[in-house]
């Protein structure tokens, strides 16, 4: 990270900041975020799915029955890790935390017209 990138994350560390569509570009790879919600240090990398999660067994709705990961999942799974490298790379000092939602466990979410790329 350059250090004019650096002292403008400090800056905006003390920001809550919620971007839609998010492009992180790092390294000559670009990734697309549905939603990234920014506390302080800590990134919320938010992948929105019609397909359901359902938590409520205990049990890990990404692995199968043999304990790998479920086939249906695998493509979505890489992408998350994707894009969770990408911000790592971005802001290697940052917490980032990866998670499914479905369109109906959030409400609509106000952004501008612009994409921003961090």
């Amino acid at each position: 990270m350059a250090r004019g990138e650096i002292a403008a994350f400090g800056f905006w560390s003390a920001w809550t900041v919620v971007c839609n569509e998010a492009t992180l570009i790092s390294g000559g790879r670009i990734a697309r975020v549905d939603i990234l919600k920014k506390h302080g240090t800590t990134f919320e990398l938010i992948e929105v799915k019609a397909k359901s999660v359902d938590t409520s067994t205990g049990l890990n709705p990404f692995r199968g029955k043999t304990g790998g990961i479920n086939p249906k999942w695998a493509p979505y799974l890489e992408d998350v890790a994707f894009q969770f490298s990408v911000l790592r790379q971005l802001f290697p000092e940052a917490e980032i935390i990866p998670y499914p939602k479905r369109p109906l466990e959030w409400s609509p979410i106000a952004c501008s017209a612009h994409r921003p790329v961090f």
